[in-house]
């Protein structure tokens, strides 16, 4: 009985053994997403940080000393040239005017009486009835009232000088800045005391350093016309200012290995400010009919970098390219790819050469 049972147990389990399997489901294709190489003529630029510097500044002083007594200008407003800024106390300077004034009408009066004087002696010498030192004293007073004629001559200019700086005006197109003396202050010295300073901002320059090896390029192609510099703000990350270059320093810094540069934007809404700092990029020449490939898509390896292509039926190629330079968030690829090509985007952590895919949206 217990073998029997023992031999029923055999063939229930070789019966079972020898049972069909099921048959595994293959795993779907991988899905990736694809792009093509986008073609377009390329600017080819160097990229620093800039500095936003006005094309004038003036800290307008005053030329005489004097109580403030009025102020015209709007601080942190626009100002043109000619526009009276503020006024000094004036009436010291035109009394000191008036004063010359008159000494100067009495020389003229003293030197006319001399000069009749002379002449009417010069008939008298003829006759004998006056001497020649008499003659040569009334010389010497005519040459006298000459000079001091020409001394309150000088004297008046420079009165008339001194009433004109107690009116103080703009000395360009700018913009006002901060107020540093107000109305009723008593300003001394001349020169010693900054009223406001005035910024010429239209045009404008951006100050910015380029590296000393590509100096032999910027110098050549300057030469033909002046270059392109691309300025972005910060706060306007979207928005882009086309600037000139207009000046290469002469001389590159021994420690640094870098050269001065500057452009000037024409500023005319005043998109620009003085002090500001900015992302300039200089246009250094245009790469013609470039094919562009987002940075995801190209991947490094062992011998270089490459991307995957999708071939006509699904599978994944791998080819070895040429990248040249970034620009933004694509690179331009010099070789190993054609613009109609589909190149993976995304997804490539599941492939490789051979792979049969799914492209996503086909």
């Amino acid at each position: 009985m217990i073998k029997s049972t023992l031999k029923l147990l055999m063939l229930v389990l070789v019966t079972t053994g020898c049972a069909k399997k099921p048959e595994r489901k293959s795993h779907e294709p991988p899905l990736v997403t694809i792009c093509r190489p986008r073609v377009e003529d390329v600017p080819i630029t160097y990229n620093n940080v800039g500095h936003v510097v006005a094309l004038n500044t003036v800290e307008v002083k005053n030329q005489v000393p004097g109580v403030i007594t009025n102020i015209f200008y709007e601080q942190g407003q626009p100002v043109k040239k000619g526009d009276l800024m503020v006024t000094i106390f004036p009436d010291p300077f035109v009394a000191e005017y008036e004063r010359i004034l008159a000494l100067l009408n009495q020389s003229k009066s003293r030197r006319d009486l001399a000069k009749i004087t002379l002449e009417r002696n010069l008939t008298l010498l003829k006759k004998e009835y006056v001497s020649q030192e008499t003659i040569d004293q009334l010389t010497t007073e005519l040459n006298l009232e000459e000079e001091a004629i020409r001394e309150n001559t000088a004297n008046l200019d420079k009165a008339k000088v001194d009433v004109d700086y107690c009116f103080i005006y703009a000395p360009w197109d700018g913009i006002a800045g901060l107020r540093e003396v107000d109305v009723g202050n008593y300003v001394t010295q001349a020169g010693t005391t900054t009223l406001v300073t005035v910024n010429q901002v239209t045009p404008i320059f951006i100050n910015f350093f380029l590296i000393e090896r590509l100096l032999p390029i910027v110098q050549r192609t300057q030469m033909k016309g002046p270059m392109d510099v691309i300025v972005r703000l910060e706060g306007l990350p979207n928005e882009t200012f086309t600037a000139k270059l207009d000046f290469i320093d002469n001389l590159v810094n021994e420690v640094t290995g870098m050269i001065q540069l500057r452009a000037v934007y024409e500023n005319k809404d005043l998109d620009l400010w003085p002090g500001e700092y900015c992302t300039i990029s200089l246009v250094l020449y245009t790469e013609k009919d470039a094919m562009l490939l987002p940075s995801e898509a190209v991947m490094d390896g062992a011998k270089g970098k490459y991307v995957y292509r999708v071939s006509h039926d699904n599978e994944i190629e791998m080819v070895p390219v040429e990248v040249g330079h970034r620009i933004g968030d694509d690179l331009i690829i010099s070789k190993g790819i054609k613009p109609k090509d589909r190149i993976v985007r995304e997804g490539q952590i599941n492939i490789r050469k051979g792979t049969i895919v799914e492209v996503a949206g086909s």
